[in-house]
């Protein structure tokens, strides 16, 4: 690795183009020297395709086409990135201006972490305004393990993650039968001994916005993830995924409705608490 290798951001869309605006402004504010920027569209037809046009063709990488899904097209963009380092990213979300410059840094020190992840901040976005929920607090890499992947008690967010190449080519590409292959990829690369590391600073700020995937799909990436368990966990670590997942996806469904949002207060409290015992 080099002083400053390239990073490159893959990120895949399909009719968000406002999002997506906001998301590829940020990036281009970044004052990270060598940053390559990669999306793929899955065939957006809302002026997505006018947006990616009006940018300079050397700064911002694309392509438009119709795919099977967002785990397939960023397979897509990372077949087509060069950097020595990965950031996958959706498009509703923003990264902090000196994320790549801290993740770099952390790489660069340890040449044995092949993956970082940073903190996340959670933003609640409704009728234009944002509202702050809480930051992430996972400080001890120890606990990235595939035990606490499969329990989901690692306390960090995939959009924090910072990946270097090596990996893909070690361990594949994203699983694209799940609604969760995040979790899935993190999983099989701690089950293959992949060293993870932390950042203290957060890097990424995620926006709940109504219509992001991973509320569109509760369902589907609850059976998922109990399919995760019982592959890379045993017959305890299922029962604990079925017992974690169903129950709280019912509490949502019937609480969300009236305003009432228990879960968050509580992954909110746990992360003060946890702040304040670190501090």
């Amino acid at each position: 690795m080099t002083s400053s290798p390239k990073v490159s951001v893959v990120l895949a869309t399909l009719n968000r183009a406002s999002y997506l605006k906001r998301m590829l402004d940020n990036l281009l504010r970044n004052q990270y020297a060598n940053l390559e920027i990669i999306v793929v569209d899955g065939g957006s037809t809302d002026g997505t395709v006018k947006l990616l046009e009006s940018y300079d063709e050397g700064v911002i990488h694309w392509i438009s086409e119709r795919d099977s899904g967002e785990y397939y097209a960023l397979n897509k963009g990372l077949r087509m990135a060069t950097g020595e380092i990965i950031k996958l990213m959706t498009d509703d979300d923003v990264l902090r201006p000196d994320c790549f410059r801290w993740a770099v840094d952390y790489l660069l020190a340890h040449p044995d972490v092949d993956i970082v992840f940073g903190q996340t901040a959670y933003w609640k976005e409704e009728a234009g305004r944002n509202q702050f929920l809480h930051e992430s607090c996972m400080m001890s890499p120890e606990r990235l393990t595939v035990r606490h992947w499969v329990r989901e008690t690692q306390g960090v967010s995939s959009l924090s993650s910072f990946v270097r190449r090596r990996v893909f080519d070690r361990i594949g590409l994203l699983a694209t039968k799940y609604a969760c292959g995040d979790v899935e990829f993190w999983t099989r690369a701690a089950s293959r001994g992949v060293g993870m590391g932390l950042i203290p600073q957060v890097v990424v700020d995620y926006f709940i916005t109504g219509e992001n995937g991973v509320i569109r799909k509760r369902w589907k990436i609850a059976s998922d993830m109990v399919a995760i368990n019982a592959t890379y966990g045993n017959a305890a670590d299922v029962v604990n995924c079925l017992w974690r997942r169903y129950p709280q996806h019912l509490l949502v469904l019937v609480l969300s409705p009236l305003g009432l949002h228990p879960l968050r207060k509580w992954r909110r409290w746990k992360a003060d608490s946890a702040r304040w015992l670190s501090s």
